[in-house]
């Protein structure tokens, strides 16, 4: 069974019924408790749950986000980040206020829970959480004008790989001066394709869905990406 706890919040999972049951009867003596039934909400993460699967979304919590910055009616944008930006630490621009640009960076950080098409660019501007300047800012606030266009796009819960090179190593490791430098912990996925345990699957360079956490994408490739990963839209849950 896996207990998690957060102050007087109190969530717990296991796939047998009964022993679930069992404990919440056990709880239940020991402590003044109150059965929420499943899990809807906990940590600003909205859960829902069906046949289909779980939906795991933070729709209200970004919405919280954008009226703490008055942004709620802004212009949304289709990108997270212009594709080819480049950041750098000494810009010569003007200086940003540092404690805002801390404290945003810090709740996209937490949105990206739900949100992988927002890590790469929370990434890249909370690099220069410490002197920030306008160019950054600005970089920075771009982010939360894209949440605003896709509030309700979250993630649902065969590795695929566009290198040809990568997975024939992983499948038949041959010992060669390409392949000797590889540290014996990287070895796990080989053993795990051996065993059957994982499957590997050459994909072309523009449906490689990792794209989406290293690279600025352009609008049609960020929406292929964001459907190869799962994401969908709660609106239509």
């Amino acid at each position: 069974m896996v207990v998690t706890l957060y102050v007087d919040d109190l969530i717990f999972t296991r796939s047998n019924t009964k022993l679930i049951e069992e404990f919440k009867e056990v709880m239940k003596k020991e402590f003044e408790m109150t059965d929420l039934g499943l899990m809807k909400y906990f940590l600003g993460l909205e859960v829902k749950q069906s046949e289909e699967g779980i939906f795991i979304s933070q729709e209200r919590y970004a919405f919280e986000i954008l009226k703490k910055l008055k942004m709620e009616d802004c212009n949304p944008v289709s990108t997270p980040m212009k594709p080819g930006t480049k950041l750098s630490k000494f810009d010569g621009e003007k200086r940003a206020d540092t404690g805002r640009y801390r404290s945003l960076v810090r709740s996209l950080r937490y949105l990206t829970s739900t949100r992988p098409d927002l890590m790469l660019s929370v990434g890249i501007t909370r690099r220069f959480m410490e002197d920030p300047s306008y160019t950054h800012w600005k970089a920075l606030k771009r982010i939360p004008r894209y949440v605003r266009g896709t509030l309700s796009l979250d993630e649902r819960t065969v590795i695929r790989v566009d290198n040809k090179s990568a997975i024939e190593l992983a499948k038949n490791l041959v010992n060669h001066g390409r392949s000797k430098h590889i540290d014996v912990r990287f070895h796990f996925i080989r053993e795990q394709v051996k065993e059957g345990k994982v499957e590997l699957e050459h994909v072309e360079s523009r449906a490689q869905d990792a794209d989406i956490f290293t690279k600025s994408l352009p609008t049609t490739l960020l929406e292929s990406c964001k459907r190869l990963i799962g994401m969908r839209d709660g609106k239509n849950i």
